[in-house]
């Protein structure tokens, strides 16, 4: 693995196939730097909506206070905290029944869900949290909650491959792949995303 210092101390890891022929880049977020993933514009899934928000995540060191998804004032967010919990809109969610093996270094799938007013939260396919909930979700950064407080920390760590799946109303889904080189920007169904 290669990395090179860029913008905002952040890092990019610039990973090869063993043949070769495929090149993946990734941006390694780094918490001193405070540095995100921003949306062009919220994107909202209402209270009754069904919705899901998945991607691929490598933690570096401890969880906490990692924000997956998140707004700008934190109203809305998913964040992840040392003991577990998972924050929702300010308030703890629900415990991850396991974490240890999250912060391992290696890249993990992550797969939330609210489907008929149950929150589900899955890591490489286990179920580790189901809890009621029926709130909005507005998101408008990936990897940190903007705004204030800047007490809270941002994700430290890699992010790859975001979806967020609007069930209700698919056409407002949304899907980075966030592995480019040439470009700080990923444009989806209208959205940008600047990193």
């Amino acid at each position: 693995m290669i990395t090179r210092p860029i913008t905002r101390s952040i890092t990019r890891a610039i990973t090869r196939s063993i043949a070769g022929v495929e090149t993946s880049v990734f941006i390694e977020l780094e918490r001193a730097a405070n540095a995100d993933y921003s949306l062009s514009s919220d994107w909202v899934a209402g209270s009754g909506d069904d919705f899901s928000v998945s991607g691929y995540f490598v933690f570096s060191g401890t969880l906490d206070g990692d924000h997956l998804f998140a707004d700008a004032n934190g109203a809305s967010r998913i964040a992840v905290f040392s003991g577990g919990e998972v924050f929702t809109a300010g308030a703890v969610v629900g415990t991850l029944s396991s974490t240890a093996f999250m912060v391992d270094g290696n890249q993990h799938f992550i797969y939330i869900s609210r489907i008929s007013g149950s929150f589900v939260f899955n890591v490489d396919g286990t179920t580790l949290l189901t809890a009621a909930n029926t709130e909005e979700f507005r998101f408008n950064a990936v990897g940190k909650k903007r705004g204030t407080p800047t007490s809270i920390p941002a994700f430290d760590g890699i992010i790859s491959k975001i979806s967020l799946t609007h069930i209700t109303t698919p056409a407002n889904s949304l899907e980075f792949e966030l592995n480019s080189l040439n470009t700080n920007t990923e444009t989806n169904n209208g959205v940008t995303l600047t990193y």
